[in-house]
């Protein structure tokens, strides 16, 4: 999608990545429903005929963290990614892992 000359705001930068969906990719059906609210962004942000990733590149600078994706369900996903714990531990990468010896039946 592209983008004429749009300014939206102030408002929570989440409000502002619904609105750019509504405006731009009207017909594709996106679930906005993923979207959080994010920061308040005090001023407006003006968008100067871009495409929408440009304009979501953009709010996600003013929005310290944030990240954006649309994934294979057609939801766009808006939020402060670091604020997410992995659903599993970390392991380590020093963890030295035992091999078993090769099968004599193996071919190289």
């Amino acid at each position: 999608g592209f983008i004429g000359l749009l300014s939206l705001g102030p408002g929570y930068a989440g409000a502002i990545a619904k609105a750019l969906v509504a405006t731009a990719l009207t017909g594709e059906n996106i679930d906005v429903s993923q979207v959080v609210d994010g920061p308040f962004l005090t001023v407006p942000v003006t968008f100067y005929y871009e495409t929408v990733t440009a304009a979501m590149n953009k709010l996600c600078q003013l929005a310290p963290g944030f990240r954006w994706r649309i994934d294979e369900y057609r939801r766009l996903q808006f939020s402060d990614f670091t604020a997410t714990p992995a659903p599993f531990a970390n392991p380590s990468l020093d963890t030295e892992v035992e091999l078993p010896e090769p099968s004599s039946s193996f071919r190289l």
